[in-house]
């Protein structure tokens, strides 16, 4: 990086956002988030990756900033998501260089990012993103959906409590006016006018350079704060919890902000004396307890599932079937319409009876809507940790297996991450033991005399109920052998002299789709039975 020209005071702004990056990372690991292992300090060796950066075009800022950031690498442990649901960047990797260059997949170069912007997360699932510009030394945090700004202290809301007060709760200007935030805001431009009397020639060049660009791109006038302002601030919302870990299409429901918070809050968060250990044994216990409600909502489910399939027989698309069925024009044109219309009424008549199936469950084990009973909570709280904690159990030992193979061959770290994978899964392993014994022992005393509710055959070794699923899959082949029966028969009125061609391709396409369907679960089927017979 010796060859990148940069001033002193532009190392200075890039070092204090990789600094603060890297607290950011800390707080996270001492959340019990992340763990410390997957943190890889800068700086980093980037020379092999510099035609990789100049490929796209990037400012030296950029690149040098690249390579001190700190970046985590779970080394496949574990999916996590970054702040606000996003993702964590690596910009090692390509790949994370070119997501970055188009952060909300826009599609086109008139909204990419300019050279000396980076962001500094990469979109999760539709949320948000930290684009840094290194010219401005400021931060914007953006949503994709809507486009609007979701750092906390950019608007400050002012309630005027006087009657008629105009303006009574609109949006002022930019947090640092009349918000909380505007001591930062002071702080930040007193950093920038000491900037500023140290190195009048610094900023010439900087100048000089922004001439040299064309046109403008739309984050040249981003709703932005200082750089350190924003980053400091994100570690006080995770202190203060008004950001938790989490919250994407990674992490889980475990890290549900509803479920984490009041854990954080018990176990001494954000003190000196946060028992993490115990907080992740009761964040085990609380993932647990809201995963055996849904899976004992089942019942309900089913029956919610089955109205939203149920098409009303007047419905939109019925009457366009009803009308195609009425404007065909040749004999093939009818058949094709009677066929939808056909079919759809025939989904609509399965459905009916599923649904009521469906309802007779529902009201046998949850009656009046009650599927769980309240003195029962206990054992189903024990029943799901079992479950939880034999699969951490199976990984673990999958996990060792894998690192013993790599052993035997002489390489043990082989294959990337192992021994972080096997670190974090040994790490959960514990977890979840220490978790279900709390619960036996909780149950124990709250439901004396009383047994643990049992498990089917193979959940302990495969996580998969054996005879529920070959019930399941009995009753998908029986309904799917009657409904190709019914279509048969419905081809049998089909025309023989050539004239509904069409029709009887489309039902025969269905008759095959339904026979590839019973066959697959049939042998699904020969695999459960195996299975059984040898008590697995």
């Amino acid at each position: 990086m010796e060859d990148l020209v940069i001033t002193p005071s532009q190392k200075a702004q890039l070092h204090e956002v990789a600094d603060l990056m890297l607290e950011i990372y800390r707080t996270l690991a001492r959340m019990r988030y992340l763990d410390p292992s997957w943190i890889r300090e800068g700086p980093h060796d980037i020379s092999v990756l510099l035609p990789m950066y100049h490929s796209h075009g990037l400012d030296a800022t950029v690149i040098y900033l690249y390579g001190i950031l700190p970046y985590v690498d779970t080394g496949g442990a574990e999916n996590v998501d970054f702040f606000q649901g996003g993702e964590f960047a690596d910009f090692r990797l390509d790949e994370s260089v070119e997501r970055g260059r188009d952060p909300f997949y826009e599609g086109e170069d008139e909204v990419a990012l300019r050279p000396w912007m980076t962001p500094l997360s990469l979109l999760g699932n539709h949320q948000s993103v930290i684009i840094y510009d290194a010219k401005k030394h400021c931060i914007g945090i953006f949503d994709q959906e809507s486009g609007g700004s979701t750092d906390h202290n950019l608007w400050a809301v002012v309630q005027e409590t006087s009657e008629g007060g105009e303006g009574a709760g609109e949006e002022k200007e930019e947090a640092g006016e009349d918000g909380e935030n505007s001591q930062d805001e002071e702080e930040g431009e007193d950093e920038e006018d000491e900037d500023e009397d140290g190195d009048e020639d610094e900023d010439e060049d900087m100048k000089e350079d922004e001439d040299e660009e064309d046109g403008e791109g739309p984050y040249d006038e981003m709703d932005s704060r200082p750089a350190a302002n924003v980053l400091r601030d994100i570690i006080r919302w995770y202190h203060e919890l008004i950001e938790t870990p989490g919250g994407g299409q990674h992490s889980g429901g475990e890290w549900d902000a509803e479920l984490v918070k009041p854990l954080y809050r018990k176990h001494g968060w954000p003190h000196d004396n946060f028992d993490g250990d115990a907080f992740l044994v009761d964040q085990a216990r609380a993932a647990a307890a809201a995963s055996a409600k849904w899976s004992a909502e089942e019942p309900l489910h089913e029956v919610a599932k089955y109205r939203g399939w149920l098409e009303d027989d007047d419905s939109p698309a019925m009457r366009q079937r009803r009308d195609r069925l009425g404007a065909a024009q040749t004999v093939d044109e009818e058949w094709v319409a009677r066929w939808e219309l056909w079919q759809a009424e025939q989904r609509n008549r399965h459905v009916r009876k599923k649904l009521h199936e469906a309802e007779e469950v529902r009201d046998r084990e949850c009656p009046n809507g009650q599927c769980q009973k309240p003195e029962d909570l206990p054992l189903w709280e024990l029943r799901q940790l079992r479950i939880n904690s034999w699969e951490k159990q199976r990984t673990l030992e999958a996990t060792q297996q894998e690192a013993a193979k790599e052993t035997e061959t002489g390489e043990p770290e082989g294959v990337p991450g192992i021994q972080l994978r096997l670190r974090h899964a040994e790490k959960q392993a514990a977890t979840y033991h220490k978790a279900y014994e709390a619960s036996r022992i909780n149950a124990e005393r709250l439901c004396p005399g009383r047994q643990p509710f049992t498990l089917g055959l193979g959940v302990e070794t495969s996580g998969l109920d054996l005879e529920e699923r070959m019930a399941n899959l009995t009753s998908y082949i029986e309904d799917s052998q009657s409904q190709a029966a019914a279509i048969q028969d419905w081809m049998a009125q089909l025309p023989a002299d050539g004239t509904a061609d069409q029709a009887r391709k489309l039902a025969q396409e269905a008759v095959n789709k339904k026979e590839q369907y019973i066959e697959t679960c049939m042998e699904q089927c020969r695999g459960v039975a195996l299975s059984l017979e040898k008590g697995v």
